[in-house]
């Protein structure tokens, strides 16, 4: 999202494997 970039990069980076 434009205001909340940083924790969109971050849930994208984030591994999503369980």
């Amino acid at each position: 999202n434009a205001h909340n970039f940083p924790l969109d990069l971050a849930a994208i980076a984030a591994p999503t494997n369980g």
